[in-house]
């Protein structure tokens, strides 16, 4: 019927480090789940030695998927999350400064570690303190304190 008649948890165990190795040397994270779906079988194939090589590939394919599954819903939860890396000017809200320079006109600008930012807000003199209350684009919002 088969080329294997019979797969011992020594095959699943190999396939599954066979498996980590490709997640290793390519892009996603697809393999490292075949391979611990691998690693499964291999414990329940250890149990149960008895287990015919279809119900192992059966188990295999259903753990698999749902593995997959299960890391695609996370993955996406995780990622549509609003997340502010790589938006600088969400790190300064709620933060409160001294202005250098008088902001005129309802603008103004303020050097903040290694860049200078745009400001909007009232008017004010050099020396006020002001906190940053929202960011459009690369320009800070701020409020006088």
């Amino acid at each position: 019927m088969f080329f294997f008649e019979e797969i011992t948890m020594w095959h699943w165990w190999t396939l599954g480090i066979i498996f980590l190795i490709f997640e290793l040397m390519l892009p996603g994270a697809c393999f490292l789940w075949l391979g611990i779906s691998a690693a499964i079988i291999g414990i329940i194939t250890a149990l149960i030695p008895t287990l015919s090589l279809v119900y192992q590939l059966l188990l295999f394919s259903g753990i698999s998927v749902a593995s997959i599954i299960v890391y695609l819903r996370y993955k996406t939860q995780d990622s549509s999350s609003d997340s502010i890396l790589n938006k600088r000017a969400k790190h300064y809200i709620g933060q409160i400064f001294t202005l250098e320079n008088a902001l005129k006109n309802g603008q103004g600008k303020i050097q903040l570690g290694d860049t200078i930012w745009t400001i909007r807000g009232p008017s004010c003199d050099k020396g006020a303190k002001v906190k940053v209350v929202s960011t459009e684009g690369s320009i800070l919002n701020v409020e006088i304190l």
